[in-house]
């Protein structure tokens, strides 16, 4: 994984140029895709224009007014597609009537029905992308995105996207025999190239300055959690919560200890033990690696069906062992 991280950054600079004429043609061919299959819009591709985003602040302010929708894929990625209101009058007039009228009519809210009348397409156009997508082998975007729910309010997006790079791929679109206007807007989180796969890309970098960077990456901290154990209490009882309030855990907890970094992935595991007077934990033999997580069984959440439920971790201090607590230089955290 950190020669691929490597690889990856040491190509950038030629890569990223290069696959966005290939995410232009997957986009216009998906489209084109879409025009036959839509044959009453009598669609007109017109220019596209491709830009990145630096953060998710500068593609957010690139998004404008229409049908908003977020993307999702299996991997946790996340993109937004913006239907303008040019095309999303004229998606729902070619399901009714059979044709696009001549003339348009002036922005109003989107509706519930407006993004059900265009789901197909959107659909459609998400489908087209992923397997143009991977008849190219992929490139520096999430080739799977489908639709992840409507944005119904602008501050949405900047508390749902994630803080990355962006492509912004805007659309401009016609329609044969009117003066009609319309866009397609769509924001693609950038991703590294898969190096260990597209032969065109691998091993282009220069290595002096890809050894610098894995000594650099190599002597990175991390800050890692160790984690004792985890069950659940209701709201009510996190509310009560006091200081001297009890937590206690099972001797079995002990054996069972993860390293944690501060996503939550886990390192490695261990048993919780003493060196010096202070707490440690002993790596075990069979130490969970590459962020695969161990089976750890935890109490069943108590059924309430009034107040919520929610995990934390529970505190080190055991009431039946009569343990002291650990020191607060050993990093246990407790997270609602």
């Amino acid at each position: 994984m950190l020669a691929r991280i490597i690889a990856a950054h040491a190509t950038a600079h030629s890569a990223l140029p290069v696959l966005s004429a290939v995410l232009e043609q997957v986009e216009t061919r998906a489209l084109q895709q879409e025009a036959a299959a839509f044959r009453g819009l009598r669609l007109d591709i017109g220019s596209v224009d491709i830009s990145l985003c630096p953060d998710r602040d500068a593609a957010v302010a690139k998004v404008g007014d229409g049908m908003r929708l977020f993307l999702q894929d299996d991997r946790g990625a996340r993109g937004l597609l913006c239907v303008s209101h040019g095309l999303g009058d004229a998606l729902i007039e070619v399901q009714t009537t059979g044709r696009v009228d001549e003339t348009g009519f002036a922005p109003r809210p989107v509706t519930d029905i407006d993004r059900a009348m265009a789901r197909d397409f959107i659909d459609l156009f998400l489908a087209a992308i992923s397997k143009e997508s991977e008849d190219r082998g992929g490139g520096t975007w999430p080739a799977a995105l489908r639709f992840g729910g409507p944005v119904t309010d602008h501050s949405q997006i900047a508390l749902r996207l994630p803080d990355d790079r962006y492509h912004c791929v805007r659309i401009a679109l016609g329609f044969s025999g009117t003066e009609r206007t319309a866009e397609v807007m769509h924001l693609l989180p950038v991703r590294a190239p898969d190096m260990a796969s597209d032969s065109r890309t691998c091993g282009s970098g220069d290595p002096e300055w890809a050894g610098a960077m894995r000594a650099r990456l190599l002597a990175a901290r991390l800050d890692l959690d160790a984690v004792l154990c985890r069950s659940w209490i209701t709201v009510t009882d996190m509310k009560a919560l006091a200081p001297g309030t009890l937590l206690p855990f099972t001797p079995g907890d002990l054996d069972r200890v993860q390293i944690e970094d501060k996503h939550g992935t886990v390192l490695a595991s261990g048993r919780l033990g003493q060196v010096a007077g202070n707490r440690a934990v002993r790596i075990g033999e069979g130490a969970v690696a590459d962020g695969q997580s161990e089976d750890r069984p935890t109490r069943e959440p108590v059924d309430d069906p009034v107040e919520p439920q929610v995990p934390v971790n529970r505190g080190v201090t055991s009431e039946a062992e009569g343990d002291p607590p650990v020191p607060p230089d050993v990093a246990l955290p407790t997270t609602v």
